[in-house]
């Protein structure tokens, strides 16, 4: 698959050169210069061929065939992340059947882990819009502090913990709670070697 990824990215390079030159040929050929009576009449010739070619037509071609072309390689390239996605689950069934075990599943499937990434993004963004405009919302602080969690961020859990036990401090689950991220925190310092 990079192998693809890579040609694809020299064909993309290469239209993008070329796109740029068909521009601004017309401009390079009106550059002043120095150069020989042969090349003056080589470049001269060149330019009248050039002053005769309807640009403006060309570059709408140009542009078409390289929407099309970006257009094609966006496809193959989900086409190719749908298949290899097949792929892996058809040997993950495979080596199921053989082994006659459940295999441990240790990592999770590309679209998955889009999908769960942009749906914490979301909701984060969301909790701390919501936090904004009401910077006293006790739910809220929890929640996030419920989100930071389940994402391993120990720090900012932490964080919106003791904010809503500033808040409500009579709230004796997220008492609890934090309770417990200080706990984790004491036992990996103990864990971790002294230098």
């Amino acid at each position: 698959m990079y192998a693809l990824l890579s040609i694809v990215l020299f064909l993309v390079g290469t239209g993008l050169i070329v796109l740029v030159l068909v521009r601004k040929m017309p401009a390079l050929v009106d550059l002043p210069g120095d150069q020989p009576s042969v090349t003056r009449e080589f470049f001269g010739r060149v330019k009248a061929r050039l002053k005769r070619i309807d640009w403006p037509r060309y570059q709408r071609f140009a542009l078409t065939v390289l929407a099309a072309a970006v257009d094609f390689l966006r496809h193959l390239f989900f086409f190719i992340a749908r298949q290899s996605e097949r792929l892996a689950k058809l040997l993950r069934g495979r080596i199921r059947k053989l082994s006659g075990q459940q295999p441990i599943r240790a990592q999770f499937s590309f679209f998955s882990r889009i999908r769960r990434r942009s749906a914490f993004v979301e909701e984060e963004r969301r909790l701390i819009e919501q936090l904004t405009a009401n910077p006293h919302d006790v739910d809220a602080y929890r929640r996030l502090g419920n989100l930071y969690a389940i994402a391993g961020n120990v720090a900012d859990a932490r964080a919106a913990f003791t904010e809503v036990l500033r808040l409500a401090p009579e709230d004796e689950a997220t008492k609890a709670r934090l309770a417990e991220f200080t706990s984790e925190t004491e036992e990996n310092a103990q864990d971790t070697p002294k230098a």
